[in-house]
């Protein structure tokens, strides 16, 4: 059942993170868009404010000339309806319905009444909006008018160099040589008589005219961009707000081309003069086309960024108008690695959890193929002398049936030794179930080592006074170290019983050392026995093996220096064999010291 739960809990991981991979992904994308978008929103920005000065410079000063906006930038007065550049004055006011696109009999009466009874300053406005200069039945009336304009915009203090433009187109079109040498003379006189006079003297704003030239060409070049530009001139005129802003849209154009048109209504002068009373505030309408190569040659000085239609950008772009993007590649923003690292917390949870999960369910494999091992090997390790002990005791108690007691006795005596090997066996069995026994915890104390050594070869006294064993010691001064007892009595018990049962001499002899090494006690155990053959030392730490010094010896369980070593680890030390030892054999049990 526990497997069949940690395959199902794999599963949902698996699954949690393929849906986990992408969702952060787009949390990770959004956080990274709004971290840069302060950054952008003020290279955004600075980018308007830099095309507003400049669309401002242009409504306030007729003769500035910038580099980011096409020729022309047209402007509208929304006081006294003047157009500059002045060539596009009457399509512009025509088209734009700001000036009256035709001239009748009706009108003609109009602005007659207003001459005659409506003061200059009304009078004025009125002909501005009705008079135009076509070339229609009405020119030479249309003609008159216009001087009396003159007049009125002269004696204001006003320019009339658009009013006089149109004069000449209509006298132009008269056909009379002398109805146009009358207009000219009219139009002189009305200059000279007026109390005020233009920048230009009357004289030289008449000299060289050419009383029977022809009609001049007021219309505009051929630019698919001029009637955009009116057209914003109009909305913003129409609205007549000045709100300090700038609108900017898209201008699609033939060919596929896309530009940028910026319009705004501009107040050219400030607060404090109004209210020191050196005039009213006039609100002009301007429009342009922004020249996208040399805007982008300025925002690349400026702020190493672009204008483009492209797509891409990534989180360094933003919109900025239409199809047009500020894509800044090089941007520098402030990110927080930890906050992003925090989009994928859960994903390297998830895949944490499936590692573990992976590799319990792998361990899990690995244990029971081991478990089985081992108690296959523990089970023919268990039959053989247990066997061997009923074979023994079946004997004996047939010698006893027919009277031979000595055999019954040497029968029972070999029982004996293959029940002394099985308590052996279980023996170390007992020590390996508690070395991995998650409830057992080892009891780490600060012990004398000498004083544990002499107290556990007390143990062998037998076969010390027998002459069997022969013990010596070699010792440090200081032989603290830190050691459970009960593990270290089993390392010792599992050395002094391996050099006991593979020595071929009468005397076993072994050596106790001990020195400060790296930080640690080292312990050196070293025997006169055959040692350990090439062959054996690699594997002679592994569970189960048996050396070829064993001979098929029923009391080798193959599992003693497994579990010296394995004790010694407990203990947070280390077991080694010296290879490079060639009296017998030798062993190193490092252990910590007091600090």
């Amino acid at each position: 059942m526990k497997k069949i739960m940690d395959r199902f809990i794999i599963i949902l991981a698996a699954a949690a993170l393929i849906s986990m991979l992408p969702a952060a992904a787009y949390y990770h994308g959004q956080y990274l868009e709004n971290a840069a978008r302060g950054p952008l929103e003020k290279i955004k920005n600075e980018i308007r404010d830099s095309i507003k000065k400049e669309i401002y410079n242009y409504a306030c000063d007729e003769n500035y000339s910038g580099d980011i906006f096409y020729d022309p930038v047209i402007r509208l007065g929304l006081s006294d309806m003047s157009v500059f550049p002045p060539r596009y004055k009457a399509k512009l006011l025509a088209e734009l319905e700001l000036k009256h696109a035709y001239f009748d009999s009706s009108v003609l009466e109009r602005l007659i009444s207003a001459v005659k009874t409506a003061p200059p300053e009304t009078a004025a406005p009125l002909l501005s909006y009705y008079l135009n200069d076509r070339a229609d039945t009405y020119v030479y009336e249309k003609a008159v008018l216009y001087i009396y304009l003159i007049k009125i915009k002269n004696d204001l203090g006003r320019p009339f160099d658009e009013e006089l433009s149109a004069f000449k187109n209509l006298a132009a079109a008269v056909k009379n040589d002398n109805e146009i040498k009358f207009l000219y003379e009219k139009l002189k006189l009305s200059v000279v008589s007026s109390k005020t006079s233009a920048a230009d003297s009357a004289g030289d704003i008449l000299s060289g005219v050419n009383i029977t030239g022809g009609k001049s060409d007021d219309a505009y070049p051929a630019d698919e961009k001029i009637p955009a530009l009116f057209l914003s001139v109009k909305s913003e005129a129409l609205s007549g707000e000045s709100s300090g802003g700038i609108n900017i849209r898209p201008l699609n154009m033939d060919g596929g081309r896309v530009h940028m048109l910026v319009s705004a209504v501009v107040e050219p002068l400030s607060g404090k003069l109004k209210e020191a009373g050196r005039g009213a505030a006039e609100k002009i309408a301007a429009a342009g086309v922004v020249n996208i190569d040399n805007l982008n040659a300025a925002i690349k000085r400026k702020h190493n960024a672009r204008l483009s239609v492209e797509n891409g950008g990534g989180i360094n772009s933003m919109e900025f108008c239409g199809p047009y993007k500020l894509i800044a590649d090089n941007m520098d923003f402030n990110r927080n690695y930890f906050i992003e690292a925090a989009f994928y917390l859960p994903l390297i949870i998830t895949i944490i959890v499936f590692y573990i999960l992976k590799k319990r369910e792998n361990e899990a494999y690995r244990l029971s193929v081991n478990m089985t091992d081992f108690v296959s090997k523990i089970s023919h390790q268990l039959k053989t002398p247990l066997s061997s002990s009923l074979l023994y005791l079946e004997l004996a108690e047939k010698h006893l049936e027919s009277g031979e007691e000595e055999k019954a006795r040497g029968a029972i005596a070999l029982a004996h030794e293959q029940a002394k090997s099985l308590s052996f066996l279980f023996e170390n069995y007992s020590v390996l179930n508690r070395i991995f026994s998650d409830n057992v915890l080892l009891n780490i104390i600060e012990a004398d080592i000498e004083e544990e050594l002499i107290l556990h070869i007390k143990s062998y006294g037998a076969q010390i006074e027998n002459a069997v064993l022969k013990v010596t010691f070699e010792l440090a001064e200081d032989n603290r170290a830190l050691i459970d007892k009960w593990a270290f009595y089993n390392i010792i018990a599992n050395l002094i019983s391996n050099s006991l049962k593979y020595s071929k001499k009468s005397t076993t002899e072994i050596v106790f050392r001990s020195e400060i090494s790296g930080g640690r006690l080292a312990l050196s155990i070293s025997d006169n026995g055959p040692g350990v053959s090439e062959t054996d030392a690699p594997k002679i730490f592994d569970k189960f093996y048996k050396g070829e010094a064993s001979g098929g010896e029923f009391r080798s369980s193959g599992l003693g220096l497994y579990i010296a070593r394995a004790l010694a680890v407990k203990m947070n030390g280390e077991l080694e064999l010296d290879d490079n030892y060639k009296n017998g054999a030798r062993f190193v049990l490092y252990l910590r010291i007091p600090s």
